[in-house]
């Protein structure tokens, strides 16, 4: 785990308190990497397997139950995670209740988002490759019950050519109701990627949150843009998803969610097949019972279409590995 731009992204910041407890756990920090409302990044060096580490803190305390994994039942399953997709968790613990530490390789490579700033748009066939993997990637965490719920560029690092999922803080288990309509401000996530059902109070939410967020991820990677560059955010509520065309007449939504995305692929990318634009708009439907299924299922037609792109000979099997 890291952050791209290693030299311009390191933040000068004091040192915490917690600094201390991290280096008497045998975790010598160097700097902060990333920092946000709800805890930071460090690069570290674990001194007992002699090896670089990103180290994530999170602030319990300022996290609603909902955000992120704060029950042991979910960082278990988190640890219990083997996939060639999916950075591991190395190691976790606890500072006096209200801090929670996850330990995580040191990945050098650089983010997607790096590399669609680099080249404004990628390759249908590398797009193609990192959508297989990281949609693998979530067939593995939905098998545990786990929604990752922050599936974006920024969340894909390379290790070689290889993508990686990473920065589970915000994963939760799936849920009938995932919170009270009582509640202040429940609503986590990164708005360009996600779901209609991240911004609704109560609502019901499983993998196909997941899905809706790596369609987001895609469509962008294929165009340089994100598909949610209407995105507005209302001053007494916040609106979800706001598009230049009409969502088709036979979904019905909610009334607290705008009218819906048709992702119109090729008018931005016309060497995109057809077969690409349909999936992805499926992917982006608003409603989840009219979007992909499942992860595995999303996997497997990217597989088909990335199979078709090098029909000249036969696809290649390294880009999916499974555990």
């Amino acid at each position: 785990m890291r952050t791209t731009n290693l030299a311009s992204s390191v933040l000068e910041r004091p040192p915490a308190p917690h600094v201390e407890q991290l280096e008497a756990a045998g975790l010598m920090v160097q700097h902060t990497v990333a920092a946000g409302p709800f805890g930071l990044v460090y690069r570290a060096r674990d001194i007992a397997n002699h090896r670089d580490v990103a180290v994530k803190v999170i602030d319990l305390e300022a996290l609603h139950p909902t955000q992120g994994p704060h029950s042991q039942l979910e960082v278990d399953a988190l640890a219990a995670l083997r996939h060639p997709h999916i950075v591991p968790l190395f190691s976790s613990g606890a500072f006096d209740g209200a801090l929670r530490y996850f330990v995580m390789p040191w990945i050098d490579g650089p983010s997607l988002r790096t590399r669609i700033r680099a080249s404004r748009r990628l390759s249908i066939v590398d797009a193609l490759r990192i959508g297989v993997g990281i949609a693998d990637a979530l067939v593995a965490l939905h098998a545990r019950g786990l929604i990752h719920r922050d599936v974006k560029p920024e969340n894909v690092l390379f290790d070689g050519r290889h993508p990686v999922l990473i920065d589970f803080g915000l994963v939760c288990t799936s849920h009938a109701e995932s919170i009270s309509e009582d509640d202040a401000d429940p609503i986590v996530g990164t708005p360009a990627y996600m779901a209609p059902e991240q911004w609704r109070h109560g609502a019901a939410m499983d993998g196909r949150a997941d899905i809706f967020g790596l369609g987001a991820m895609l469509y962008e990677t294929l165009t340089g843009v994100s598909p949610s560059h209407e995105l507005r955010r209302d001053r007494l509520r916040r609106t979800a998803w706001r598009w230049s065309e009409s969502q088709p007449e036979e979904e019905t939504l909610p009334p607290d969610v705008p009218a819906a995305p048709v992702v119109n692929l090729r008018t931005r990318r016309s060497d995109a097949p057809e077969q690409l634009e349909a999936l992805l708009r499926r992917a982006l439907r608003l409603d989840p019972s009219a979007r992909i299924s499942s992860a595995a299922e999303f996997r497997d037609e990217l597989e088909h279409l990335l199979a078709s792109q090098l029909s000249t000979r036969a696809a290649p099997r390294w880009f999916r590995s499974r555990p």
